[in-house]
């Protein structure tokens, strides 16, 4: 698997993931983004934003 960099931030404060969390959440939001209709398999960047009311 090619080597990526996942960036965590809370609140604008960046969180630091260690080679595991970042797996963990590479892998699991490439396979949640893989079941989506008309996303293509190599991307560059993902983004997700979350924001509370």
């Amino acid at each position: 698997m090619e080597e990526v960099k996942v960036l965590l931030q809370i609140d604008g404060k960046i969180v630091p993931l260690n080679r595991f969390a970042q797996r963990i959440f590479q892998t699991t939001l490439e396979g949640m983004v893989s079941a989506l209709k008309g996303i293509p398999p190599a991307y560059r960047e993902l983004s997700l934003s979350i924001k509370k009311k």
